[in-house]
């Protein structure tokens, strides 16, 4: 077996209109730029033998540089590099429609060699939207990360809990809005989720909650900053650095427990809000793959997700691990979707 090649990222801008997602599965990647995805040293021997099926391996990120999509496609990248995939790895980005532009063109590629990056977002962009390819034209092959958000404000916000907010909420509907992730994602959830747990009708939450979807990693704070909203939901990682420099206030975060890298801010069911919501990501294949190519891709993700390089790369991102494969991924992934449906259903965002 011969060492990787260079990894190789190329760029490709899908249309911003669901519409024309159809028409990317014939579209060529732009390729004019290009830079190395591993982080130099030497390259140490390939994994394994089925590392891949002949071409370089493609790590589809259904979104622009920036979000945590791509944070998790480009770990990917290096730790594969790190390891010494056979013929290299690519990273591709195809930006549209929340994610589905994406997804449409892993599915009308039906390539061996191609993986996209998968979660909780593309879940609701695909009960949102008219997408040309669901979650059942996919293979899931791992749960890789799992994250909770946190609810937060700016420091000089009047909001001292979570229960500040929602009251507010409750009272003054679509005065008070709340900015996060695209529709559909597991901020948005969240934030119906909790106007639910605040004793808010079903059938008044879409009117009750005016929701500001931001499209790139950090975006969600601008609206916050400049007044136009009056909180903002995201992964705890991506509220890191200003949570650390003051700039914002953590309120709550959502999941089951506290988050190591936020040990004071509590939990939304420590505050009387009964809501559990994690944002997580993974990989996913065609649906047209024998189940000998997907075996092969499973055993790489569980090798990478083993390796020391991955667990530092979960560590320099604050991502939990959430490794799951098999009927257990299958089951989850199921879950999600009608969970995801049912609360978009609930609050009339969908139908």
């Amino acid at each position: 077996m011969r060492s990787i090649t260079r990894a190789r990222t190329r760029l490709v801008l899908g249309s911003a209109v669901l519409a024309l997602a159809s028409a990317l599965t014939a579209c060529t990647p732009d390729t004019s730029t290009r830079e190395p995805a591993g982080r130099g040293g030497a390259q140490p021997a390939p994994v394994a033998e089925t590392t891949a099926a002949g071409d370089a391996l493609a790590i589809m990120v259904p979104s622009e540089r920036g979000t945590g999509w791509d944070a998790t496609g480009q770990a990917l990248v290096d730790v594969l590099t790190a390891e010494g995939v056979e013929n290299g790895v690519d990273i591709v980005h195809y930006r549209g429609a929340d994610g589905t532009v994406g997804l449409t063109q892993l599915v009308g590629q039906a390539d061996p060699d191609s993986l996209l990056v998968v979660g909780d977002v593309l879940v609701g962009a695909v009960e949102l939207t008219d997408a040309a390819a669901t979650l059942d034209d996919v293979t899931p092959l791992a749960r890789l990360t799992d994250e909770p958000l946190a609810v937060v404000v700016t420091a000089d916000s009047p909001y001292t809990t979570v229960s500040d907010l929602l009251d507010d909420v409750v009272a003054n509907g679509p005065a008070v809005a709340i900015a996060g992730g695209p529709a559909g994602s597991a901020d948005h959830v969240l934030a119906a989720r909790m106007l639910l747990a605040a004793g808010v009708p079903a059938a008044d939450v879409a009117a009750r909650l005016r929701y500001v979807p931001q499209s790139g990693t950090g975006e969600s704070f601008d609206p916050l900053f400049d007044g136009s909203v009056r909180a903002a939901v995201a992964d705890v990682s991506e509220h890191a650095d200003l949570l650390a420099s003051g700039s914002l206030r953590a309120l709550a975060v959502s999941g089951a427990e506290r988050s190591p890298a936020l040990p004071d801010v509590p939990t939304l069911q420590e505050q009387g809000v009964d809501v559990v919501v994690t944002g997580w990501r993974g990989v996913a294949a065609a649906g047209t793959l024998d189940q000998a190519r997907v075996d092969e891709l499973v055993a790489l993700l569980t090798t990478v997700h083993g390796s020391a390089a991955w667990t530092a790369a979960l560590d320099e991102h604050g991502w939990s691990d959430a490794f799951l494969t098999g009927p257990e991924l299958d089951a989850f992934v199921a879950g999600e979707v009608a969970a995801v449906r049912q609360t978009l259903l609930d609050v009339g965002l969908a139908s």
